[in-house]
């Protein structure tokens, strides 16, 4: 069934034909529940951590879940691309719903580690699925309809924005509930949400009409288990893309998991305080991906993600070390640090919109279908790798060192991705669009 309203504010009416618009508005129901289930706990979670064990064995927690997802990661992928993906899918959600509930129980490092690597699993299971199962399905039915993948970044615009508005108001639910409740109430929450998802996504992740998986045998899976890692490893622009992206993930998971959230706690001194911040924050992002997708569309990917990765990586990482270093984290309500903060997210989020827009379009086509799911796997497990050791001890550089130390630090690494990002583009061929499934 087609919502008009839908289809109509995400302007592909009159543009795709019927089952590429009843794709499309299933991958934004399916995405949206995932992303508000995600986020009621997201600016606490890692506090509550924090709160039970500290940082430097928050930090060993997350690089023993990096190397468990890292291990399970691809393998899933390629499961993915040669069974499907609704199997992956209700398996990883279920399994997020164990690891919340578990999360409630929690109260020392062994349970949390249990909780760790079980949401390490779901996570392995989950990367990369939907928006593969979406990606290779909209190839199909978009065919001729979107050459240039014009109307595919302007719905992916509008997407991002519902995305950050719901994201923005699961944040301030969950600050609500962990406010007037417990911390503990909201994961209990979130445990049935991930129950509930694993039985709509095994129902409605389906494949359209007439578009052809390959036979499911050993050999096969194995056929696209190694063809997925010879095209990374061998195809020289993709090997440097990847590479790129395993620096600057591996930075982003020290930011968005030692500084991140401390910073807004920091600068309000409460769950609600800083659930409000967040709300704010993800207002601001998702006013900018409608116009993000729009401004995309005008540009070269090739040229523009090496600098606008450079700019956001350096204006995140330098601005942070000196707003911090001025105005410290000192758990109190900070309204400069908080006015300062909002408005320099918004700019910078502006060109990380940009950014995945294009990204996503550079995958679109560069990929094979049959690999596609292989590929949005493997390129989060290398990065996992890549992360593991750093982030394992990255909490105890944040304690030794402080936050704007390890900022500069990070903002020095950046240059190397961005470096890498530019080898890429160079070595890049021109972008072949393919019209059909094969």
């Amino acid at each position: 069934m087609i919502i008009n309203p839908i289809i109509t504010f995400l302007g592909i009416k009159e543009s795709l034909p019927h089952n590429a618009q009843g794709l499309v508005q299933k991958f934004l129901i399916l995405a949206s529940f995932q992303s508000m289930i995600f986020f009621v706990s997201g600016t606490f979670y890692v506090l509550f951590v924090i709160d039970k064990v500290g940082f430097t064995e928050l930090g060993i927690l997350v690089g023993i879940s990096f190397l468990v997802q890292a291990t399970l990661d691809y393998p899933s992928g390629s499961l993915g691309d040669w069974i499907g993906q609704r199997w992956i899918l209700a398996v990883a959600f279920f399994t997020y719903g164990l690891s919340y509930l578990l999360l409630v129980f929690a109260n020392d490092f062994t349970d949390l580690l249990i909780v760790y690597i079980l949401a390490a699993f779901a996570a392995s299971q989950e990367s990369g699925a939907l928006q593969s199962w979406f990606d290779r399905n909209y190839r199909f039915a978009a065919k001729e309809v979107d050459t240039d993948r014009r109307i595919y970044q302007l719905f992916q615009g509008k997407i991002s924005m519902i995305l950050g508005l719901l994201w923005a108001a699961a944040i301030l639910v969950g600050g609500l509930l962990a406010t007037y409740f417990f911390r503990e109430t909201v994961f209990a929450v979130q445990s049935v949400g991930m129950f509930f998802l694993a039985f709509v996504s095994f129902i409605f992740v389906k494949d359209l009409p007439g578009f052809d998986r390959p036979e499911v045998s050993f050999k096969q899976y194995f056929r696209i288990f190694f063809n997925g890692l010879k095209f990374t490893f061998t195809t020289s622009y993709i090997f440097f893309f990847v590479l790129a992206i395993c620096i600057s993930n591996a930075l982003w998971s020290i930011w968005g998991t030692m500084i991140l959230f401390p910073l807004y706690f920091g600068y309000t001194g409460s769950d609600l305080g800083a659930g409000i911040f967040r709300f704010l924050v993800w207002i601001g992002a998702a006013i900018t991906a409608s116009r993000a997708a729009q401004v995309a569309t005008r540009l070269s990917e090739k040229k523009w993600i090496p600098r606008l990765e450079l700019f956001v990586m350096l204006g995140y990482f330098g601005f942070f070390a000196l707003l911090i270093a001025i105005f410290p984290l000192n758990n109190e309500f900070n309204l400069a640090g908080i006015v300062l903060t909002i408005f320099a997210m918004f700019v910078l989020d502006m060109g990380i919109n940009i950014t995945v827009n294009l990204r996503q379009k550079l995958f679109l086509d560069l990929i094979p279908d049959e690999i596609r799911n292989s590929i949005y796997s493997l390129v989060p497990t290398l990065a996992l790798i890549a992360s593991a050791p750093i982030i394992s001890v990255a909490g105890g550089v944040v304690e030794t060192l402080g936050f704007p130390q390890t900022l500069l630090i990070l903002a020095g690494v950046s240059t190397i991705a961005a470096f890498f990002y530019f080898i890429s583009s160079r070595n890049m061929p021109p972008i072949r669009l393919s019209l059909n499934n094969d």
